[in-house]
């Protein structure tokens, strides 16, 4: 699984604009994160690195 910080370094259309639309979209439907604040770090972390994965599977890359 790609990392955050190689998705950033190699495509310039992961940004915290991207991030945060799909975080918008995931609220806008119901989904909510954690509210105590480990968890919660740890929800956004695993979320990023999925997204990562996400946009790079998207456009035919392996995963």
């Amino acid at each position: 699984m790609a990392t955050v910080e190689n998705t950033h370094n190699e495509d310039a259309r992961f940004t915290f604009g991207l991030v945060s639309d799909v975080l918008s979209a995931l609220e806008t439907h119901g989904y909510r994160l954690p509210d105590e604040e480990g968890p919660r770090h740890r929800a956004l972390g695993e979320t990023l690195a999925r997204l990562a994965e996400v946009t790079r599977v998207f456009e035919g890359g392996a995963s």
